[in-house]
């Protein structure tokens, strides 16, 4: 159970049932606005500092798709450079262009851009022609965007 007192909120507790408010008691849990936090969760802010600086994270792709990090905090030394982490290193690049952009970096709103715009944007694909080949497409890295800013989210 939270002790909502902590964050010198007011929790209000009603129920909308058939358009009518009654006193039945629900559980409401407020997340966003750092309300995590206090239990080591980063800010939104500190997540757009993280994601913006990620190609200097000790974090690499294993071949299985995983971010992996070694124990000891070091990065890790593949036997070989896996397709999931050619898609991380064109997504570290992608931030920096985005913000090119914009007036600042918003992973939510990087979000919502990787997965629509992303796939129309003319200077994004000219990013993305240096890691495409043979084996990956200009579309194929733009589709695993989602799962790896994903997965940074849940590893920050």
């Amino acid at each position: 159970m939270i002790n909502f007192d902590s964050y010198n909120i007011h929790v209000v507790e009603f129920q909308i049932i058939n358009n009518y408010v009654t006193d039945q008691h629900i559980n409401f849990f407020p997340f966003g606005a750092g309300f995590s936090a206090p239990k080591g969760y980063p800010t939104g802010r500190m997540l757009n500092s993280l994601i913006l600086n990620s190609k200097n994270e000790n974090i690499a792709f294993h071949t299985s798709g995983s971010l992996v990090i070694n124990i000891d905090g070091t990065k890790p030394d593949l036997d070989h450079k896996s397709s999931h982490q050619i898609e991380f290193e064109f997504f570290c690049e992608l931030p920096e262009y985005y913000t090119t952009r914009q007036e600042e970096f918003d992973y939510e709103e990087f979000f919502d851009y990787i997965t629509t715009d992303l796939y129309q944007d003319a200077g994004a694909r000219r990013i993305a022609e240096v890691f495409a080949d043979d084996k990956r497409s200009i579309d194929s890295l733009f589709s695993a965007q989602k799962k790896i800013l994903n997965q940074l989210a849940t590893f920050y």
